[in-house]
């Protein structure tokens, strides 16, 4: 299932292509906008988000933050297969999109 929003660039900053909003497949930009997102974030949606860039920092603290992105993203739709954490603050993760949740 492709779900198409409006393009971001790194900074959260609208793509414009050929004078116009630039629309990708943005199943990666909503679950990176997710986990960076702070809890109450969204007004609609008052529990979504995890702050990750506060919790990536964490010592001692990769299950439960693996828990809190999956948590996160089975909320809004998507089915979780793998969360890799790495030592240098970063990670991969492995979902795919099962439904589309209306807000």
């Amino acid at each position: 299932m492709e779900v198409q929003d409006i393009a971001l660039d790194s900074e959260l900053e609208l793509i414009v292509k050929d004078g116009d909003f630039d629309i990708i497949e943005s199943d990666t930009q909503h679950i990176e906008l997710i986990l960076r997102a702070q809890l109450g974030s969204f007004k609609q949606f008052p529990l979504v988000g995890m702050g990750i860039s506060n919790q990536l920092a964490s010592s001692g603290m990769q299950q439960v933050i693996k828990r809190n992105m999956s948590v996160q993203l089975n909320n809004d739709g998507y089915k979780v297969k793998n969360i890799t954490l790495t030592g240098n603050a970063t990670y991969e993760i492995d979902a795919k999109r099962i439904k589309v949740i209306d807000g």
